[in-house]
């Protein structure tokens, strides 16, 4: 039988190539070996990838059932990984703008930034409801996040906002008439911030 050298190589490097690959086909090389069993709990760059369809409407009966599936993969990812693992990015996208459920939102949300989160990124999302209220926290405190990217229809309401080593945001809330007063709640946060577009 030929030798598997590649499970001899240290976790590190057993990592950086998990990373380049979806992350859910990193989960199942966990049946390659005993080796492999466990390394993609320590990823700490975290991207999940929505599939939408298109053509249903925000808070359609027929969405919701296609929707939630996928935010509770997520979520059982976040709770089988390893917990002392940090998470260096974090990353949520989708085929088309997208629409999840609040509660898993700022779910996932509070568990990157206790996981000491450094980039953040949601594009495109929407948010499945039976009101039209926005995302929102009563404090929001990350200090260890350098870059957040945010693009959505409608803010996210957070009465405190504490980001010491933020130096890159980009924001595009395009449904919001608060948007001036987000903005200005963020850059009186961020003492390191640097470059803008909002």
């Amino acid at each position: 039988m030929e030798e598997d050298r590649m499970s001899q190589l240290p976790d590190d490097i057993l990592l950086l190539i998990l990373d380049k690959i979806d992350i859910y086909e990193a989960v199942e090389t966990m049946i390659l070996s005993h080796r492999w069993k466990n390394v993609w709990r320590s990823l700490t760059g975290l991207r999940f990838h929505f599939h939408v369809p298109s053509g249903f409407r925000c808070n359609s009966i027929e969405l919701r059932p296609k929707i939630l599936p996928q935010c509770q993969r997520v979520s059982q990812f976040l709770f089988h990984r390893d917990p002392t693992a940090a998470v260096r990015g974090f990353h949520l996208s989708y085929d088309n703008p997208g629409y999840v459920n609040r509660e898993f939102m700022e779910e996932w949300v509070l568990y990157a930034i206790n996981h000491g989160v450094q980039k953040l990124r949601a594009l495109e999302i929407n948010q499945i409801s039976d009101k039209t209220y926005s995302f929102s926290a009563k404090e929001i405190s990350a200090p260890l996040l350098t870059s957040f990217r945010y693009e959505a229809p409608k803010a996210w309401e957070c009465a405190k906002v504490n980001l010491p080593m933020l130096e890159q945001v980009y924001l595009d809330i395009y449904e919001s008439i608060h948007c001036d007063n987000h903005t200005n709640s963020v850059t009186k946060s961020c003492s390191g911030l640097f470059e803008t577009d909002f």
